[in-house]
């Protein structure tokens, strides 16, 4: 009895604590992730802060729209935006040399007057030209067959010469009617392009820099002709996060943020690396060679931050924050338009 006793404590000792370690091996990663959910912080003191910072993002945002000290890439403080100067069409001008220096005793030579010149007649009036004189065929050599064996041709065999025409007409025609022609320095008025019609009325359908008439004859910017890529409007641009802010206010923040960084990728001046692709580093290093100010690298950087701890920390996002959110997107794309 002592011998069972023992062993039965024994098992109890040993054995038992081996089970427990081989069952809280195999349940690892069940165990981590419920010491991960006790030790993350899910208040709502975590959600206010979210909330706040993105508040403080959007009033930073809209005042630096509204700052002209502190102008988004490309917009020069104080001053109006770049329109090239086109030259103007017209006949080119000689030069007119500078007159050469006369002392008092030689006075300059007086040039000799140019002839009177007779100003040529107007088209209308210019005599038409006479027809030109054709030969006559009447007393022109009858052509003659080829004599046969037997000998020459008989004066009734020849081939009888063609009849004359009775009324001939002139070798170049009728002459025409100088009535309708207009008379020389007489410019037809110019006709009126077709507008097309568009969503805001007529002449919607032109393009931008032709319908405001700021860069010369119709010719868009830039040195090389191209037109710089239109940047689609906000209502289209967010309004996906504004439809699903409310059901999931962290992928309204998602999406705006993947809107944004689609936006600055199509407006920045391209790298010369094809290979780098639209993350926040390349955005970033862009804005900086665009000569971006200080205060938009720090709204973007904030709003990184804010989208990285919504996805990757699983801070809570309430659905006023992410309005917060999205206006400040909408802020900074807008001043990118506006360009």
């Amino acid at each position: 009895m002592d011998v069972a006793e023992l062993v039965l404590k024994y098992v109890e000792v040993v054995i038992w604590p081996v089970v427990a370690l081989a069952v809280a091996w195999g349940l690892r990663g069940y165990l981590r992730e419920a010491f991960a959910r006790m030790t993350r912080i899910e208040t709502p003191a975590g959600a206010i802060e979210f909330e706040a910072e993105a508040r403080h993002l959007r009033e930073r945002a809209e005042e630096l729209t509204r700052s002209p000290s502190s102008g988004l890439p490309g917009r020069a403080t104080g001053e109006q935006p770049y329109q090239p100067q086109f030259p103007v069409p017209g006949p080119p001008t000689v030069p007119v040399p500078p007159p050469a220096p006369y002392s008092a005793e030689t006075p300059a030579p007086v040039p000799a007057p140019a002839p009177p010149r007779t100003p040529a007649p107007a088209p209308e009036h210019r005599p038409w030209p006479a027809p030109r004189s054709e030969p006559d065929d009447t007393h022109a050599p009858a052509p003659r067959r080829a004599p046969d064996a037997g000998g020459d041709l008989s004066p009734a065999e020849e081939a009888p010469a063609p009849a004359a025409d009775p009324d001939p007409l002139p070798p170049y025609g009728p002459a025409p009617d100088h009535s309708s022609r207009p008379a020389p320095g007489h410019r037809s008025p110019p006709v009126p392009a077709p507008e097309s019609e568009g969503p805001h009325g007529s002449g919607a359908g032109q393009q931008p820099w032709v319908a405001d008439g700021v860069y010369g004859y119709g010719l868009p910017p830039g040195a090389d002709g191209v037109m710089p890529p239109r940047l689609p409007e906000g209502d289209s641009l967010f309004g996906e996060s504004w439809e699903v802010v409310e059901v999931s206010p962290v992928g309204a923040l998602v999406t705006a943020w993947a809107a944004l960084a689609a936006m600055l990728d199509q407006a920045l001046p391209p790298l010369s690396d094809t290979r780098a692709g639209r993350d926040t580093t390349t955005l970033r290093g862009r804005l900086v060679l665009a000569g971006s100010p200080p205060e938009l690298l720090s709204v973007l950087d904030g709003l990184r931050r804010l989208r990285d701890a919504a996805v990757r920390d699983g801070t809570p996002v309430s659905a006023q924050a992410a309005r917060h959110f999205i206006t400040g997107c909408e802020r900074v794309a807008g001043g990118l338009r506006r360009r």
